[in-house]
């Protein structure tokens, strides 16, 4: 009993220092895939303030539009295309239809940002809707360190139930704010 409690006490407290760095919706914005010669070689990883969000909640934003956190991270999500996917995705996660977008982050910060942390789930007509991952067309999502003033782009799909009734969250790493995107 007592190991137990201290295992609960323990993961308290360490949940209760997770902080989530806030942000808000904002122009487009471009990274540059070309190395500056002033961008700082410090070897850092970005890590978002600590600054606890005044927000209730995560941030609903529209599809198409960046979102940028405090710390200068921008997120952009495309409105979603049709995707067909191939045989085998088809057989294995079934959906009444598929969808894809263009994800693009922006590393404003003045640390690197770890792309391997960047998830997203979605949910359509009150049921959560399926990730694909479809090694025939789609690439993995991007696992290099992206360095300050450098842009990544990449692709997430969903089998979904209906495709005008959707509801997109993205997360670009766990200290990060939680984005919905409502179609």
């Amino acid at each position: 009993m007592k190991k137990a409690l201290i295992i609960a006490a323990a993961g308290a407290v360490l949940l209760a220092g997770c902080a989530q760095t806030p942000g808000a919706q904002s122009e487009p914005t471009a990274g540059s895939n070309r190395p500056s010669s002033s961008a700082p070689a410090s070897g850092r990883v970005s890590t978002p303030s600590a600054t606890a969000s005044k927000k209730a909640g995560p941030t609903i934003t529209p599809l198409g539009q960046t979102f940028t956190y405090e710390n200068g991270l921008a997120v952009l999500v495309s409105d979603p295309q049709p995707y067909e996917p191939s045989s085998f995705v088809r057989e294995m996660t079934p959906a009444a239809a598929y969808l894809v977008f263009d994800v693009t982050v922006v590393n404003g910060t003045p640390d690197a940002y770890e792309p391997i942390a960047f998830y997203a789930t979605a949910q359509s007509d009150n049921v959560e809707a399926q990730q694909v991952f479809d090694s025939e067309k789609l690439a993995l999502p991007p696992s290099t360190p992206l360095l300050p003033g450098r842009e990544s782009k990449f692709k997430i799909a969903f089998g979904v139930a209906n495709p005008d009734d959707l509801v997109l969250m993205v997360r670009p790493g766990f200290d990060y704010e939680k984005i919905l995107y409502e179609k």
